[in-house]
């Protein structure tokens, strides 16, 4: 999967504005001063199929760096697991 891709192309599946891709999730995993890392899952409509694509981009406007123009895009194949997870909250005590 992915394997010829072009730079343009994957740039245009992340942002979402390729016919054959659906984004399902995004999220940053790395900031730093001049670089934001981030990670897609994207859908292949044709397949039904999910798969992450990893980048970063400038951190700011003066860095001039796009999604994959240091390294070459690439497609892991990824599937969706649903998790439950259990979060505690504070509770407003009635008689304040």
């Amino acid at each position: 999967m992915g394997e010829g891709i072009t730079k343009e192309a994957a740039r245009d599946i992340i942002g979402g504005d390729h016919d054959g891709y659906k984004v399902v999730d995004r999220a940053i995993d790395d900031v730093t001063r001049w670089s934001v890392s981030e990670h897609v899952i994207v859908k292949c409509l044709a397949t039904g199929k999910y798969y992450c694509l990893e980048y970063s981009y400038g951190a700011t406007e003066m860095q001039d760096e796009q999604p994959f123009e240091y390294d070459e895009p690439v497609f892991i194949e990824v599937k969706p697991i649903e998790k439950t997870i259990t979060v505690y909250e504070g509770v407003k005590d009635a008689t304040s």
